[in-house]
């Protein structure tokens, strides 16, 4: 006979929240969601989905009848914390899919990240922006405009960049900014790495873990660090952006928050994956 011991996790406050049902099944879509963010697979509508047909649901939890499964899918869908769509590629095959309705309440990346990649890599291949759609251009006004107008980074495509050696990706692109800021290139020191390494931490935290979103990030805020208030945007050693790198992201946000342009918007939607 073979031996074998399942457990099933849950959050505490989704069981008060939700009901106990309804935070097991959470747990384990939050899973498989993170899974297909950090494997750049399954992202359509800006959203990261995952799929299972009612006989994979029913090996995943034999406790549960297929009625029972169905109700309790129902139910959070009910509740909103579930979505539904339909991303097979065959047109007869009805296999649910399933993402959250906001994910940044259950996931460790949030949907403006995947705005993010959509700025970034949208006219490129990469499979974590499939179905991007480039940000169009905003026309000029005929009337004078005094309010920033933020920078529009163009997707680049560049070989994938591993975890480790992002640390120096981060002080690169760090020098290029410099360069073209005071004609000079960086001078790093000591403390200058150490920052390095604390922003590179924060960078990942907040892009699940993938290295090249992390970058791109980077070099968004590095490229708006004009748009903030001189004490800030006149202080850009490494050392004083580590320290004030939230301050920087909510002034670059809120820069464009007061804009009517949907280009500026949008750049503005794609740093509210940092949570403050």
């Amino acid at each position: 006979m073979e031996n074998s011991l399942n457990i099933y996790n849950f959050s505490v406050d989704h069981a008060k929240k939700f009901g106990l049902e309804e935070a097991i099944m959470i747990f384990n879509l939050k899973f498989w969601i993170e899974k297909n963010a950090a494997n750049r697979v399954n992202i359509h509508n800006n959203n990261v989905w995952t799929y299972n047909s009612a006989r994979a649901f029913s090996e995943l939890f034999p406790f549960w009848s297929r009625h029972k499964i169905s109700r309790v899918l129902e139910s959070l869908e009910k509740q909103n914390v579930l979505v539904t769509g339909n991303f097979n590629k065959s047109g007869y095959d009805r296999t649910k899919w399933y993402a959250f309705a906001e994910p940044a309440s259950f996931c460790k990346f949030a949907t403006s990240i995947l705005q993010i990649c959509n700025m970034h890599f949208a006219d490129s291949q990469h499979p974590f922006c499939e179905s991007a759609t480039p940000i169009p251009d905003s026309k000029p006004n005929s009337k004078p405009n005094n309010k920033p107008v933020i920078k529009k980074v163009v997707a680049k495509k560049m070989p994938p960049i591993k975890n480790g050696i992002l640390h120096q990706a981060i002080i690169k692109k760090y020098d290029e900014y410099v360069k073209k800021r005071t004609g000079v290139s960086a001078k790093i020191t000591v403390a200058d790495a150490v920052a390095v390494k604390k922003i590179k931490i924060y960078l990942l935290q907040q892009c699940a873990d993938n290295p090249e979103i992390a970058l791109s990030s980077w070099g968004l805020i590095l490229d708006n660090l004009k748009f903030c208030e001189k004490f800030f945007s006149n202080n850009f050693q490494l050392t004083a952006l580590n320290k004030n790198l939230v301050q920087i992201i909510d002034q670059i946000k809120n820069a464009t928050n007061h804009s009517n342009n949907t280009a500026q918007q949008q750049r503005s939607n794609a740093l509210d994956a940092f949570e403050f």
